[in-house]
């Protein structure tokens, strides 16, 4: 299969919506989270209203849903300043063999197997190490003839990531 070639900058908004969407696919997502979190704190709230000191308890669940929804955000933002690899342009070769990365800071190949899965999203596809660490690629940074040659490397060399939730 011809290679596929791919270079692009990844901004910090950029960074975040990644990283949303994949929470997205794991999770039930911030959206998922607020309705939850409305669910249980309206419950614990008709509790305390109807005099049962057990209210308390889903109350206190609700807001710690909610702050760690709220606290999401910032450690991705973090993840994002300390991650140097996306400070410049990046450079992403997709053979048969390997991936071939160059960036600022150093010039390299992994084989697939680095990755153990990938997502395809809307607007981007997130090679997955772990559960804590992936590469983003904008689908915006990929040429129309050669996204389908992308998803033919990817789909020969690795399992797309499942849906945990619903």
């Amino acid at each position: 299969m011809e290679p596929v070639r791919i270079t692009y900058a990844l901004s910090e908004e950029q960074f975040l919506r990644a990283s949303a969407e994949l929470w997205n696919h794991r999770a039930i997502g911030e959206k998922g989270n607020w309705i939850l979190v409305s669910a249980v704190g309206l419950f614990g709230l008709f509790l305390i209203w109807q005099d049962a000191i057990l209210g308390w308890g889903p109350l206190m669940l609700a807001l710690l849903v909610g702050g760690l929804t709220l606290s999401r955000r910032f450690f991705w933002r973090s993840a994002y300043q300390l991650a140097e690899k996306y400070k410049e342009a990046i450079s992403v070769v997709f053979t048969d063999d390997e991936i071939e990365t160059t960036t600022w800071i150093k010039t390299g190949s992994v084989p697939y197997s680095t990755f153990k899965t990938f997502l395809e999203t809307d607007n981007f596809i997130l090679l997955l190490i772990d559960s804590k660490r992936f590469s983003i690629l904008p689908k915006s940074a990929v040429e129309e003839g050669d996204l389908e040659r992308l998803q033919g490397h990817l789909a020969h060399h690795l399992e797309p990531e499942r849906k945990r939730w619903l």
